[in-house]
C-alpha cells in the first residue's frame, strides 16, 4: 500500500498486487479497497466500487519504489508478475471521506485498518481480505513530477510566471491528445473503437466519478453509446488486443491555488491520462509552481544604480563585442552544410558577421555613451524643484531600477542577493516536498539565480534543469570581483575617458551658444569635420576598431562556479540573436567542463523572430524548438511520452521548417526596411521634400494648429501627395506587413505539423515505461 502525500493530505492510494508465479490469464484484476472492514463491492457500484489493476513491467516497478529500486518492495524474482491499482481521492469521494476520518481517530480504532480484497475476471470474490494497517502504509509525495519556474528581471506580479509559462505546455499537451484522438479515429475501424469504448467504461472507468478528462476522450472514441450492460453481457466482453499504442490523452487542470501568502506559492496541478489499446490506463499528476522573487530584489536609489552603471555599461559593450567576434565566429564554422540553399545562406552569414564587425562597435560604443549621458542628466534633472519634471524622472528612473535593478540586487547587495536566492529556496524545498522528481525551469536573471540554488545542495529529485536565455555569464562579468579585475578596471578607465571627452565638447558647444560669449567653437569643430578627407577618417576609424575589439578580443575576466553532479542534467536554449546570452553559454567552457567524470551540460541553439529586440521575450512563442521539446520531456519523465526516435525526427523537421521561414522573414523586413527608408529619405531631403513642406505650410496657415492643421492638411491632398510620391516606401512597409502574416501562418500549419507527428509517435509505438506512471 502506498499513499500518495502525508496523512490528511493524501490524494492517491496505490495497491501493488503480487503473484506467486506468472499468470499468463490475461482476465482483469480487480482491487477492492475499503477503511475498516472488508466490505463486499460489485462491478459498477459507482465512485465505491473497485478500481481495474493494471499490468506493470519490471521498470515500472523499480521507479515506483523511491528507497530501493535494486530490489522494489523487496521483490528479488524480476520475472513475478505485478499489477497496480489506483484510487484517486477525486474519484473516489467516499473512500477520502472514510480515509480522514481514520487519519483523524485514535490508533486503538478498527478504521485504522485498510482491507484490500482482489480477483481476476469479476469483482465478486469469496477470496479473505488482507488488512494493512495504517501505520504500515507507504508514504510518498502527493505527486509524480513538479516544475518549478523562475521568471527573470522586470515587473512580474504573484502568479503571472505560473500562467503564461504552464499554459504553452498544458495547450501543447491538450492538443497533441486532440490528433491523438483525430488519428485514432482515422486509422482504426469503428468496431475496435467501439470494443475499447467498451471495455474501458465497463472496467477502468466504471467505478469513478465522471470528469471531464480522459472519460470525456473514451467517450468519443465511438458514436455508439455503452448502455449499462447486464452482469452476463459483461463477462462476456472481450479484452482489446494490441501493443500497448496510445488510444486516447488528456490533459486536465485538477487544481489552482492563486496565492499571495508568504511560504505558500501559486501552483497548479495537472492531471495526465492515456488510453492505449489494450484497454490499460496510465495516469500521472505534475504540479506546476513559480518562484516569484521580484519583491525580494529591493530597488537601489538612483546614485547607487548610477554608480553601478559607470562599470556595467563598458563591460557589457566590451562582452556583447566579445561574443560577436568570438562566439559567433565559432558558430558560423561549426554549421553544419547538407545543400546549396544552406551553403548559400551560410556565405551570406559570413558577410553579415563581416559588416558587423565594421559597425557594430562604433554603434555599441555610442549607445553605451548616450545612455551614461542620459542616466547622469536625469540625475541632475532630478534635483531641480519642478514637480512635473520630478515626476517624469521618476518614472524613467522607476523604469531602469525595475529592470536592470534587479541585477543590481542580485550582483552587488550581499543582502538583497541572500533575500532572493533564499526565496526561490524555499519555493524548491516547497515544490520538492511534494513531488518525487522536479524540473526546475529559469529563464534571464532566473538562469542565475536556479545556479546559484544547485552549489547549495546535490538535488538528487531534480531530474532536469532548464534555461533559457540565460543571463548567467553577462550577471558574471558584472560580479563585484570580476569587476574590480586590473583588466575591467583599464576598461572602466577609458570609457569614463571617452565619456568626460564627450561631456567637454558638449559644455563648449553649449558655451559657444550662449550670446556674446560665442567662440566659434561649434564652427571651428564642423570646419575640422568637414575637412577630413575619406582616407584620414578610413584610418581613424580603423585606429578605434582596433582598440575596441582589441578589447574585446580577450573579453571580460568571468568565473563562476558549477556543481558537477548537475551538469548532465543542465539543458540550455539559447535564441540565435537574443542579446543576454548572446550565444552558446557553454562554448567557451566545454575544453574545461572536460576533465570532469560527471556527465556534459547541453544547449540548443534556436530560432524565435531572429531580431535582438524581441528574441529575449518570446521563447515560449517557439514551440517547435522550446515548448515542444520541453513538454515532451516531462511526459517521458511520467512515461507517457511516445517512440523517442520518431518523436526526435518530428523535432527535427519542425525546427528546419522554422529556420527557414524565420530567416526569410528576416531577410524580407530588412531588404524592405532599407528600401522604405532609403527611398523616403531620398524623398523627403530632395525638391520633393521642400514642395511637401509647402504645401503643408500653405494647408496649415489657414487652420489654428494642431489636429486642425492635420485636417487641413488632410483635405488639402497633402496627405495624399506624400503618400503617392512615397509610394515605393509604402510598397516596401505593406511588402513587411505581408511577410510577417505570411511567417505567422507558416508557423502555424508548421506547429499543426508537429503536432500530427508527435501524435503518430505516440499512436504507432508503445509508449515508453520508465520511469512509469502510478
Amino acid at each position: 500500500m502506498i499513499a500518495r502525500g502525508p496523512g490528511t493530505d493524501a490524494q492517491v492510494l496505490l495497491v501493488l498486487v503480487t503473484a506467486t508465479a506468472t499468470d499468463t490469464d490475461d482476465a482483469p484484476v480487480w482491487v477492492t479497497l475499503t477503511v475498516g472492514e472488508a466490505q463486499q463491492a460489485e462491478v459498477g457500484g459507482g465512485a465505491t466500487g473497485p478500481e481495474v489493476a493494471r499490468r506493470l513491467s519490471r521498470a515500472e516497478v523499480c521507479a515506483l519504489d523511491l528507497d530501493s529500486p535494486g530490489a522494489p518492495f523487496g521483490l528479488t524474482n524480476d520475472s513475478q508478475p505485478c499489477w497496480l491499482a489506483r484510487f484517486d481521492f477525486s474519484d473516489h469521494p467516499i473512500l477520502n471521506r472514510q480515509w480522514m476520518q481514520a487519519q483523524q481517530t485514535s490508533a486503538a480504532s478498527a478504521a485504522h485498518v485498510l482491507s484490500v480484497t482482489t480477483s481476476a475476471g469479476t469483482a465478486a470474490t469469496d477470496a479473505a481480505p488482507v488488512h494493512v494497517r495504517l501505520e504500515d502504509v507507504v508514504g510518498q509525495p502527493l505527486f509524480e513530477l513538479g516544475v518549478l519556474f523562475i521568471h527573470g528581471i522586470g515587473p512580474h506580479g504573484v502568479r503571472e510566471t505560473l500562467v503564461r509559462w504552464s499554459e504553452p505546455i498544458v495547450r501543447f499537451w491538450r492538443d497533441r491528445g486532440f490528433l491523438i484522438a483525430e488519428y485514432t479515429h482515422r486509422e482504426t475501424d469503428d468496431k475496435a473503437r467501439l470494443t475499447l469504448k467498451r471495455w474501458v467504461q465497463t472496467h477502468q472507468l466504471c467505478n469513478r466519478v465522471a470528469l471531464d478528462g480522459i472519460a470525456k476522450e473514451v467517450t468519443d472514441l465511438s458514436a455508439m453509446e455503452v448502455t449499462d450492460l447486464s452482469e452476463s453481457e459483461r463477462a462476456e466482453l472481450t479484452r482489446p488486443v494490441g501493443l500497448g499504442l496510445c488510444r486516447a490523452f488528456a490533459a486536465r487542470a485538477e487544481d489552482t491555488l492563486f496565492s499571495d501568502e508568504a511560504g505558500q506559492p501559486s501552483s497548479t496541478v495537472v492531471r495526465l491520462s492515456a488510453i492505449d489499446d489494450h484497454g490499460s490506463l496510465r495516469e500521472a499528476h505534475v504540479l506546476f509552481s513559480e518562484a516569484h522573487w521580484t519583491k525580494e530584489a529591493f530597488p537601489p536609489t538612483n546614485t547607487e544604480l548610477r554608480r553601478w552603471l559607470r562599470e556595467a555599461v563598458p563591460v557589457a559593450v566590451i562582452s556583447r563585442l566579445h561574443r560577436l567576434l568570438s562566439t559567433r565566429r565559432t558558430e558560423l564554422a561549426d554549421t553544419a552544410v547538407t545543400t546549396t540553399f544552406d551553403r548559400w545562406r551560410l556565405s551570406l552569414a559570413w558577410a553579415v558577421w563581416g559588416a558587423q564587425l565594421l559597425v557594430l562597435p562604433g554603434i555599441y560604443v555610442a549607445a553605451a555613451l548616450c545612455l551614461q549621458l542620459f542616466v547622469r542628466t536625469l540625475t541632475i534633472i532630478g534635483i531641480l524643484p519642478v514637480p512635473w519634471l520630478r515626476t517624469a524622472v521618476r518614472a524613467i528612473a522607476g523604469a531602469l531600477i525595475g529592470t536592470v535593478g534587479q541585477s543590481y540586487s542580485l550582483q552587488t547587495s550581499v543582502i538583497r542577493r541572500a533575500a532572493i536566492v533564499s526565496s526561490v529556496r524555499r519555493n524548491l524545498a516547497w515544490l520538492r516536498g511534494k513531488c518525487s522528481r522536479v524540473v526546475v525551469l529559469a529563464h534571464s536573471q532566473g538562469a542565475e539565480i536556479a545556479r546559484l540554488l544547485t552549489l547549495d545542495d546535490r538535488h538528487h529529485d531534480v531530474v532536469q534543469w532548464y534555461t533559457a536565455g540565460a543571463g548567467i555569464l553577462p550577471l558574471n562579468m558584472l560580479h563585484p570581483k570580476n569587476v574590480a579585475s586590473p583588466r575591467t578596471q583599464r576598461i572602466v578607465t577609458l570609457a569614463e575617458a571617452a565619456f568626460a571627452a564627450l561631456v567637454l565638447a558638449l559644455v563648449l558647444m553649449a558655451v559657444d551658444a550662449v550670446p556674446g560669449l560665442g567662440a566659434g567653437l561649434a564652427d571651428t569643430l564642423v570646419a575640422q569635420l568637414a575637412a577630413l578627407s575619406p582616407v584620414t577618417f578610413g584610418a581613424m576609424y580603423v585606429a578605434f576598431l582596433v582598440v575596441v575589439l582589441g578589447l574585446a578580443a580577450g573579453g571580460p575576466s568571468v568565473q563562476f562556479q558549477l556543481r558537477r553532479s548537475m551538469l548532465h542534467k543542465w539543458h540550455d536554449f539559447y535564441a540565435s540573436d537574443d542579446p543576454v546570452p548572446a550565444g552558446s553559454l557553454f562554448r567557451s567552457y566545454r575544453d574545461k567542463l572536460k576533465g570532469t567524470k560527471a556527465g556534459l551540460p547541453t544547449d540548443s541553439r534556436i530560432h524565435n523572430t531572429r531580431f535582438a529586440l524581441l528574441d529575449h521575450t518570446t521563447y515560449f512563442n517557439n514551440l517547435e524548438q522550446f515548448v515542444g521539446p520541453i513538454a515532451v520531456a516531462l511526459l517521458g519523465h511520467v512515461g507517457l511520452r511516445g517512440d523517442v526516435d520518431a518523436e526526435g525526427k518530428a523535432f527535427s523537421d519542425a525546427s528546419r521548417r522554422r529556420d527557414i521561414i524565420t530567416w526569410v522573414n528576416l531577410v524580407v523586413t530588412l531588404v524592405a526596411g532599407a528600401l522604405a527608408i532609403v527611398s523616403f529619405a531620398w524623398s523627403a531631403l530632395g525638391p520633393t521634400g521642400r514642395l511637401w513642406w509647402l504645401q503643408w505650410h500653405a494647408a496649415a496657415a489657414q487652420a489654428s494648429g494642431g489636429r486642425d492643421a492635420f485636417v487641413a492638411a488632410w483635405h488639402a491632398g497633402v496627405i495624399g501627395q506624400i503618400l503617392r510620391d512615397s509610394a515605393v516606401s509604402v510598397a516596401s512597409l505593406v511588402v513587411i506587413v505581408g511577410s510577417w502574416f505570411l511567417c505567422a501562418w507558416r508557423l502555424h500549419r508548421s506547429k499543426r505539423a508537429l503536432l500530427a507527428d508527435l501524435a503518430e509517435a505516440a499512436c504507432v509505438t508503445p509508449p515508453a515505461t520508465s520511469p512509469g506512471p502510478s
